[in-house]
């Protein structure tokens, strides 16, 4: 199977104003708008259903719906503390704007939804509509940005929970604004390096006639998750003006790629799909072109975009519409190993009108659940619908990779070398950091479905701590260190931290640290990891030179 992933946890942006996201809390946000991959049994071929179809009409049966008819409103789905939800913000019912933030359970056994709730969440500061969402992990904690929308210029930002998936204050406080008030844009993120950018593309200016093909960037500073200046310099500009268009992502062999996909210009609506690659070095956009990529059989605005992957290969779903009317009519297209989009094909059993809502896919016990958030079929409604994806689901694989090197070093003895040590040490009185190496090389070509961290408390009555203010989970980018030659003077630094590990400690104690998004990122590569602590209560940890108890990666993978 080809490399393909799609910044798991670390961010996720809006598509087709619907945001997919997979999280393993109360650890960091994993997974997402990611082709989703189904684990478990295969799923036979329905007879006279191709792959990648739906085996049945969406149906309401079992399916709670939405408390008011809406439209133009955003979701995203997501999973904090072992459940996963469907969240909606915002939207409108001819007016007035809603300013409602609702999320509903999926059933773990059976799949269905339940019950559409403002319970934990906290409401939109403005009722709103056709804004861009944007999800991003920074520096351990769960950001949610509304930029945009209607006209406005205006970048509000929130919290998530990683253990309740509760949404906490929305705030304007440190955020650049738009350059100018958009609605209908269309959004992407990228992860380069330790830099988290937001790219805002299209859509229409406050003043309503102004169609526009800008791409903006912006960088979330990495230490406030505080949304930086946006700017024109250095990005590929949309090839045509567009609004109501869409785009999604996805990332393969470490490069992102972004997708543009249809939307019209006062009237005057696309059929094109654009494919542009994000530099891997600066972060810039690249040009967008149609080469390559499978053109919709229709012209259309305002429908859904969604990426599953089904019997391993990815596939992109366009569904509904407006083509001058709602339309009825679904399109899914294979994506090649190099990204490119194939040809469209009409997707069975999808026959409702339906525009401006969501589509979203997950999987129960091997089977692949497609929802729709219907949002207008000409008029607003409350609709909410589920069907299941024909085809198979892949079973993982298992590797647990003990670390290749460690060490610690020691601010109070910055020439002490520590390699060969049976433990590894972490505090900040005196200060002393850990450093492990993992080598993935063995991983490449792979999928990484889930990684985990796994470390022991030493045995030495000594060893535990309360760990009152926790220990950081760095990434490093320099993997060149040794254990042999590490001491403090030379130490990596880093101040990306990816996770944390907190609550007391005692000798013998395992730890397990969900490092998924990160490590999603380096399959076929080495990578380097540093322990800091917060506080001045000491932790030592068994080295791989222990007798057990090794730092170990336990990774799983297709």
């Amino acid at each position: 199977m080809f490399l393909i992933y799609l910044l798991l946890g670390a961010l996720a942006f809006l598509n087709s104003f619907n945001v997919e996201i997979e999280t393993q809390a109360p650890k960091i946000p994993e997974a997402s708008s990611q082709a989703e991959q189904a684990e478990g049994e295969v799923l036979a071929e329905v007879a006279g259903i191709s792959i990648a179809d739906l085996e049945a009409p969406f149906s309401k049966t079992g399916q709670a719906q939405l408390p008011n008819p809406m439209h133009a409103f955003s979701s995203f789905k997501a999973a904090y503390g072992g459940n996963t939800y469907i969240y909606v913000l915002g939207g409108q019912g001819n007016r007035p704007l809603y300013n409602t933030v609702y999320r509903t359970l999926i059933n773990p056994t059976t799949g269905n939804l339940g019950t559409f709730s403002k319970t934990g969440l906290t409401q939109l500061p403005k009722g709103t509509e056709t804004h861009a969402l944007v999800l991003a992990t920074i520096n351990s904690k769960n950001y949610i940005y509304m930029i945009g929308g209607d006209g406005d210029k205006t970048v509000y930002r929130s919290t998530i929970d990683s253990s309740t998936g509760e949404m906490g204050p929305w705030t304007l406080k440190g955020q650049a604004e738009l350059p100018i008030g958009l609605d209908t844009h269309m959004p992407a993120v990228a992860k380069v390096g330790t830099k988290t950018y937001v790219y805002i593309m299209g859509g229409i200016g406050e003043s309503g006639n102004d169609v526009r093909k800008t791409v903006y960037r912006a960088l979330i500073d990495p230490i406030t998750g505080n949304m930086g200046t946006f700017s024109t310099a250095g990005q590929a500009q949309l090839p045509q003006a567009t609004y109501w268009g869409r785009s999604t992502q996805l990332v393969i062999n470490g490069e992102t790629n972004v997708y543009v996909i249809g939307g019209s210009n006062y009237g005057t609506r696309y059929n094109t799909v654009y494919k542009a690659t994000v530099n891997p070095t600066t972060g810039n956009m690249g040009t967008f072109s149609t080469a390559g990529q499978g053109q919709l059989p229709i012209k259309i605005e305002a429908m859904h975009v969604h990426i599953a992957s089904i019997n391993g290969t990815n596939y992109l779903y366009v569904v509904g519409g407006d083509t001058g009317r709602t339309s009825s009519t679904a399109y899914k297209a294979p994506i090649d190993s190099s990204g490119n989009i194939g040809t469209f094909t009409t997707l069975r059993n999808s026959t409702l009108k339906t525009d401006e809502g969501g589509v979203f896919t997950h999987v129960i016990g091997g089977k692949i659940y497609m929802y729709l958030l219907r949002g207008s079929d000409d008029n607003n409604t409350t609709d909410v619908m589920r069907s299941i994806v024909s085809g198979s689901a892949i079973t993982g694989s298992n590797k647990k990779i003990v670390a290749s090197e460690d060490s610690y070093a020691r601010k109070d003895q910055p020439n002490a070398k520590y390699g060969g040590s049976v433990t590894l040490r972490v505090d900040a009185d005196p200060e002393l950091i850990s450093y492990l190496k993992f080598d993935l090389t063995s991983l490449s070509n792979k999928v990484i479905d889930k990684a985990v961290l796994k470390l022991k408390v030493d045995g030495n009555a000594n060893s535990g701590s309360p760990l009152s203010k926790g220990v950081a989970v760095r990434s490093l980018e320099n993997i060149t260190w040794t254990e042999a030659t590490l001491n403090y003077s030379n130490r990596p630094t880093s101040t990306n931290s990816i996770a944390s590990i907190t609550g007391a400690k005692k000798p013998g104690d395992l730890i397990e640290v969900d490092v998924t998004p990160y490590i999603n990122q380096k399959p076929g590569k080495k990578v380097s990891l540093s322990l800091t602590n917060y506080g001045t209560d000491g932790i030592w940890l068994s080295s791989k030179d222990a007798s057990s108890g090794k730092p170990t990666l336990e990774i799983s993978y297709h």
